[in-house]
């Protein structure tokens, strides 16, 4: 399994649940959040090139800090046992530092034109009005042919947006340092990214 201490991109397993804030304020910080088509091809993942006629895959990519990371199985002697409140017990790894999270947009619903997951961000940010205004919780787990999510915004009775206000202004010097998206998915995947294009009907864009 990849080391979420060596890697910029958040390591998501299944029935992981992850806390977060997103650090873009808005989808025109291309620097900080993406749209990216990606195809599998010779046991990789690539960015498609503009050129290229093969079947993509949407995504969105976004630097965010990340605060914690629940996790099925203690993989690692750090992390912590917690009981959440489903009574259900976790480990909970700390991760605290800038990582690159991203997701599938899921299925595509040709009545509402909308992505299954996309939908589910747009909600959680529309909720705590602002893309970095608060903190997201966002769990993976399988969904019979595909992987599905949930994707919710932390209600302020938990002071999350306070939380997230005080982290993000306190390492601005950091976030100025990021990587840019783009980059970092170019020296990583390789390709150029492609205009965006609705799915045919009845076309799943699950990617992993």
């Amino acid at each position: 399994m990849p080391d979420n201490e060596t890697y910029k991109n958040l390591f998501i397993k299944s029935n992981d649940i992850v806390y977060f804030t997103p650090v873009a304020s808005s989808l025109y910080e291309k620097e900080y959040i993406e749209e990216l088509e990606m195809y599998y091809l010779d046991g990789r993942y690539r960015l498609k090139l503009e050129d290229e006629d093969v079947s993509a895959r949407k995504r969105l990519a976004m630097w965010a800090y990340v605060y914690f990371v629940y996790h099925d199985n203690r993989d690692n002697d750090e992390w912590i046992e917690k009981e959440l409140d489903s009574k259900k017990k976790m480990f909970r790894e700390n991760i605290e530092d800038f990582k690159i999270i991203d997701f599938p947009y899921g299925q595509w619903d040709k009545e509402t034109r909308v992505y299954s997951n996309r939908q589910k961000f747009d909600s959680a940010c529309e909720y705590n009005r602002g893309l970095n205004k608060s903190i997201i919780k966002l769990r993976k787990y399988p969904d019979g042919q595909y992987t599905n999510y949930s994707i919710s915004g932390l209600a302020n009775e938990d002071n999350s947006q306070s939380v997230a206000s005080d982290i993000l202004d306190s390492k601005r010097d950091e976030i100025q340092n990021l990587q840019p998206l783009m980059e970092h998915y170019l020296e990583k995947n390789g390709g150029k990214k492609q205009e965006d294009t609705p799915p045919k009907d009845g076309e799943s864009f699950e990617l992993f």
